[in-house]
């Protein structure tokens, strides 16, 4: 149904192809709802409900009621305001960071390499010689000048070492190729041979303007390379391209001859190797520009690009570096020391030696003047290297965030023709001779010179204007950084060819490094192709790899669970889902008329699962109150959403296998389906909503899919999302997004977990706003880094289909619980369960800080601790689980090893020992608050209470455990407040010095540092008081109260206590002689027999009577006739039938979705296990099964734990 003021969105291929099946069944046979108004299975309460909504108007009432806008839409409008000022200012800091950091490390290079001093190959200019003082031929070299460079070039070496080092400690890599690794070892050494000879002999026989001019020239094999031919997407390198390309590669090429020729004819005949060593460098950056051939690849073009491809492992890089390192040692002794200058080079003799070095007699001095003059190059070298660490970063940061141009092209450009201009000023203005001590060499332009001379003199050598020809062909050679194509959340591997910089060449390399954009689509192409093959999925079209390129939208599927939610919670989850409508049209409508960057479009449709939808003891088949609810608030939300035009179509309702369904067409042209469960047709709870909708969705619809071609099966089931959620899920479009495109990032992520924030008021939901914020901010993040994160939240993920369709997942997923863990590890904790199959099948769970959603967490007590009592068991029981199978678990899964396992078994075992901890801590307060007691007695004190619980979990009812945990969680509320006296009177008296002090000082300063990083979420440190005061209750009650209770299969949250509604009774049925039996021991003198006699036994013409009450005064008499009870019990008869004929009618012409029909029929563990619930219903009422329970589980850990 077409909306106003929307277009339609049928028009794209990708979604008819996933709805042809459906709607060629449904055309034929599907059921009006015009006609089933009277007869289906909701349709009488629905018309009620519906008339509830529109009351006819009258016409003097014309004021109407607008809702209010939403407290958190205001905040989220304020923040997105804030986050805009923010990205502004922070472009502006990022700007200056890596403009700055470039220039103080290009300026702190050329410093050092001034002080090396290679007396025979100075460059000089004669007519200048009493006015510029470019080197004493006499001058001695300090070693530490010379340690500072080495420092300065093995620094990125050792940090790309220790992530080399990092990602085979945490995860796990491929075995490498061997016959990679020589070609990998000669382009190392010839770059680090060729910056040996730049860094020690070029770059110190000139002036410092010398040395920047011959830093231009370093990207020669680049710029031949871009020479070659390029083929990507059916599309070669246009002509005007490789015209600009070979002129480029010209001018450099002239460029090193112009400095052999130059420099070669001013000083010494080994200047030959000054454009020697600028090519050597250029070789490092090939394979960035090497061309993408696709289809069209001759033998050495295809070559290289399958060798660029291979050599990018981390244990190759790992050797890589290792010898680079070597090198990079040997290149300094071999130009330094080549006789008996060994041992003042290492520092081991303090006597001077002379006639050190191949290219002239240099005179290593060992014999500091002063600890300030020892120490000047190395403070040189470390202020060079965090400069160039910090700016590194930065400008990766830029680039992540998507601001390349202002924040990383712009301020690299800027940085040459700054260093010229700062460098020239220092000759006249000695600036910087006044920052660096007096021992420190620097060029001086004395009094009787000018600028304008010394400026002449260069332009009159043509230094000056080869200079600036080079730098402008070195920003042709990359021009491709005006061109960003960097997906959000890119990864290093994606920004950069190199994972690191070069501490000499810092801006040259940076934009040298910096990937193309057919790099990144290269990346991706061969990223999709080896999941393809890779891919480890049972069905055929998983291995069946595909010659077509095609780009295929992202279906995006909002699955929803419901229950017994409140109005409340189900409008803020149905204003989400038509927030997403929205947001869907918005983009592929302006994908459609947009001439400009497309957005990221994708489809979607939103599923509701209700579970145990109708009615128990009614004689017809209707819903419960929950079910109107849903009808009733779905019409608001729309209406809080889209604009006030916009109304939300009626539903198209179908009879089901498993109980009905409700079809919606949002005002964006999407589905809202919501599906009610019938208890007595299919399982109900959670886990079998989401085992149904990933079967009908994945199986059913992708891979059981004819009109889908067996080649797209899998990049179809590869870009279907199921964005799992709850059924008081509160978000916003923008953190779908971001999920999204951590999807898009890379293909072997299975899940990506949102960021909770828990909504309510009262100190229970304090303390879980603080327990949330920490969770977050250090626990996942934590596991984020190391490895990957262990659960996913099923109120807010979004799961990637083929992951779901891998062996071993949605299948396992579906297993009946038959066993005593079973019910603990499937059904108390499924997030959990499915996130753990995940990860046994190899597949990486990421977490993404920024995807915020709100949901309402418990208030009160007692639905708190019964929320606690599931999750904590199912948390130990899937991390045993995970733990036991270690070994595979490392064979399949590479973002989980040995060390990040090792964290895992850590925090396990101090999960365990928390319990004994605490109440160590409260025997210790005790103590500390009343001395005189003796500590046997403070002992008994404290674990009677404790004892005395224990007793109660395997013994009273659940009530009672409850107020007795309520009761001790205040008591230890009080004795945790001692405990913070104690504390702070400990620490007062050591004045901070105490151990005691460090570490509580160093608890709260992680805290207080990590919501300082959260600007959003910084209030939710004052919430740690509360956290503080309920440690007892949270880490030790709650504990014993989860363990005793295993046997308790119930939900505990959103318990509905209403009485069940009465079954109608008919009229006939409310006669005299049944009155009888069941009359009160009032007899006639009862209220309800009085009222009941009154009103069958009498009738009354007017209203006014007050239902017969007043029948005597007010109204005539009337008396009721036999005959007409009769007849109308006849007529109820008759109507009931009628129904009941209906609804037959109505599941016979249902076979418009028989396929549909087969699909469910042919899931039997989804039909109800009638021994499960009868388990349940023996271990809830027998309390000795508590005690096996609590046996089996823990016999369970120590034998998991033991294997």
């Amino acid at each position: 149904m077409q909306n106003p003021g929307y277009v339609s969105d049928t028009s794209d291929e990708e979604y008819e192809d996933d709805q042809n099946r459906e709607s060629s069944d449904e055309e034929e046979d599907s059921i009006d709802v015009t006609e089933t108004v009277g007869s289906s299975f909701i349709s009488d309460d629905y018309e009620e409900t519906e008339a509830e909504l529109k009351p006819k108007q009258k016409k003097w009432d014309l004021f109407q009621t607008f809702p209010e806008k939403r407290n958190q839409e205001a905040i989220n409008e304020y923040w997105n305001k804030v986050n805009v000022c923010i990205k502004i200012f922070l472009c502006i800091i990022f700007f200056l960071i890596v403009l700055a950091t470039s220039l103080i490390t290009k300026l702190t290079f050329i410093i050092i390499a001034y002080n090396i001093n290679i007396p025979s190959n100075n460059l000089d200019f004669e007519f200048l010689k009493p006015k510029l003082r470019i080197k004493d031929k006499t001058m001695e070299t300090d070693i530490r000048w010379i340690w500072s460079l080495v420092l300065i070039i093995i620094a990125p070496y050792i940090f790309n070492l220790a992530k080399c080092l990092h990602t085979q400690c945490f995860k796990k890599a491929k075995k490498m190729k061997w016959k990679y690794l020589p070609f990998t070892l000669i382009i190392e050494t010839i770059h680090s041979i060729g910056l040996g000879i730049f860094v020690y002999i070029a770059s110190s026989s000139g002036d410092a303007l010398y040395t920047l001019y011959m830093m231009q020239g370093v990207s020669l094999v680049p710029a031949i390379l871009k020479c070659l031919p390029s083929y990507r997407a059916g599309k070669s390198t246009s002509g005007t391209s490789m015209i600009v390309a070979c002129l480029s590669a010209i001018i450099h090429g002239g460029f090193l001859v112009i400095i052999g020729v130059k420099s070669t004819s001013e000083a010494s005949n080994s200047q030959w190797l000054f454009p020697v060593a600028l090519l050597l460098i250029s070789v490092h950056w090939w394979e960035n520009f090497v061309p993408r051939t696709g289809e069209k690849k001759s033998k050495y073009q295809g070559s290289l690009e399958r060798i660029a491809n291979k050599i990018r492992h981390t244990k190759l890089e790992f050797c890589g570096m290792l010898f680079k390192l070597i090198i990079t040692f040997l290149v300094p002794i071999v130009i330094f020391a080549p006789r008996n200058c060994g041992k003042t080079l290492f520092l081991q003799s303090e006597k001077d030696r002379s006639d050190c070095s191949l290219f002239g007699n240099v005179t290593l001095v060992n014999k500091p003047e002063g600890y300030t003059i020892t120490y000047v190059p190395l403070i040189l070298a470390g202020v060079n290297i965090l400069s160039s660490v910090i700016g590194f970063k930065v400008a990766k940061t830029a680039c992540v965030i998507r601001s390349q141009i202002a924040c990383f092209t712009i301020p690299l450009i800027l940085v040459t023709p700054l260093s010229f201009v700062i460098i020239l000023l220092s000759y006249k203005q000695h600036f910087i001779q006044s920052i660096l001590p007096h021992h420190v060499a620097w060029p001086v332009l004395r009094e009787s010179a000018s600028w304008i001379d010394f400026l002449n003199v260069y332009s009159t050598n043509l230094y000056l204007p080869i200079m600036f020809v080079e730098f402008i062909n070195l920003l042709i050679t990359v021009d491709y950084l005006w061109k960003p194509g960097t997906e959000k959340t890119a990864s290093t591997a994606m920004l950069f060819v190199k994972p690191l910089y070069c501490g000499i060449l810092f801006d040259q390399s940076l934009m040298l490094n910096r990937s193309s954009d057919d790099d990144i689509d290269r990346k991706k192409q061969d990223h999709l192709k080896k999941e393809l093959q890779e891919n480890t999925m049972g069905n055929s079209f998983s291995r069946t790899t595909s010659s077509h390129k095609e780009k295929v939208i992202p279906k995006i599927y909002a699955c929803a669970t419901l229950w017994r939610e409140n109005e409340k919670e189900m409008t803020q989850l149905l204003k989400s889902i038509f927030r997403m409508d929205l947001d869907q049209f918005d983009k592929s409508f302006a994908k459609r008329i947009s001439d400009g960057p497309k957005p990221h479009t994708y489809e979607f449709e939103a599923h509701i699962f209700f579970d145990d939808a109708f009615k128990e003891d009614s004689k017809k088949y209707t819903v419960n109150r929950y079910v109107l609810q849903l009808l009733k608030v779905i019409e608001m939300a729309s209406r809080a959403v889209y604009i006030d035009s916009v109304e939300l179509s009626k539903p198209n309702k179908y009879l089901t296998p498993y109980g009905g369904r409700f079809e919606w067409t949002m005002p964006g042209d999407n589905l809202l389906v919501v599906h009610f469960k019938d208890k007595k047709k299919i399982r109900v709870k959670k886990r079998w909503s989401q085992v149904m909708y990933m079967y009908y969705l994945l199986s059913y619809r992708i891979i059981d899919n004819n009109t889908i071609p067996k080649h797209k099966k899998f990049s179809t089931a590869s870009n279907t999302f199921i964005l799992a959620l709850d059924g008081d899920i509160d978000f916003y479009p923008d953190a779908v997004h971001l999920l999204l495109d951590r999807m898009r990032k890379d293909g072997q992520l299975g899940a990506a977990a949102g960021r909770i924030h828990p909504k309510g008021s009262g100190p229970m939901v304090w303390y879980q706003k603080f327990e949330y914020s920490v969770g977050h901010w250090l626990q996942k993040a934590t596991e984020h880094k190391l490895g990957c994160v262990l659960c996913s939240p099923g109120c807010f993920s979004l799961f990637r289909g083929s992951a779901l369709l891998q062996h071993n997942v949605i299948n396992k997923y579906a297993t009946i619980p038959r066993q005593a863990h079973h019910y603990i590890q499937f059904d108390m904790g499924e997030d959990r369960w499915l996130c753990t199959l995940l990860l046994q099948a190899g597949k990486r769970i990421e977490y993404c800080a920024a995807a915020d959603a709100s949901t309402f967490c418990p208030e009160g007590f007692t639905e708190f601790y019964n929320q606690r009592r599931r999750w904590t068991p199912s948390t130990m029981a899937n991390i045993i689980d995970l733990l036991s199978s270690g070994n595979s678990l490392r064979n399949n899964n590479p973002n989980i090893s040995v060390l990040y396992i090792m964290y895992q078994v850590f925090l396990f075992v101090s999960s365990i020992l928390t319990p004994g901890t605490i109440f160590l801590l409260i025997l210790g307060a005790f103590n500390t608050a009343y001395p005189t007691v003796p500590l046997y007695v403070a002992l008994i004190l404290n674990l009677l209470p404790v004892v005395v619980f224990i007793i109660l979990c395997y013994s009273a009812t659940e009530n009672i455990q409850l107020g007795y945990a309520a009761v001790m969680s205040t008591i230890y509320s009080l004795v945790m407040m001692i405990v913070i006296v104690g504390l702070i009177k400990q620490i007062v008296e050591s004045e901070f010095c105490s151990v005691t002090a460090i570490f509580f000082l160093g608890v709260v300063g992680i805290f207080v540092i990590s919501a300082m990083f959260h600007p959003r979420e910084i209030l939710n440190i004052f919430h740690g008081f509360m956290y503080f005061l309920t440690i007892p209750s949270s880490s030790m009650l709650l504990i014993i109260y989860a363990l005793g209770n295993l046997n308790n299969g119930s939900w505990g949250t959103r318990v509905d206590t209403t009485v069940p509604a009465r079954t109608e009774i008919p009229d006939e049925m409310m006669n005299d002689t049944n009155a009888t039996k069941t009359k009160p021991k009032l007899g006639a003198l009862s209220p309800d027999t009085l009222f009941e006699t009154i009103r069958t036994k009498f009738s009354s013409d007017y209203v006014f009577s007050f239902g017969n009450l007043f029948r005597c005064l007010c109204c005539p008499t009337g008396q009721v006739k036999e005959e007409d009870v009769k007849m109308k019990a006849i007529l109820e008869k008759l109507e009931s039938v009628e129904d009941q004929l209906d609804d037959l009618k109505n599941v016979v012409r249902g076979k418009s979705r028989s396929v549909q029909e087969d699909e469910w029929n042919n899931l039997p563990y989804l039909a109800p296990d009638k021994g499960t619930q009868a388990f349940s219903a023996a271990t809830s009422s027998f309390h000795p099964a508590k005690i096996h329970l609590g046996i089996s589980f823990f016999v369970l850990l120590f034998k998991k734990m033991n294997s």
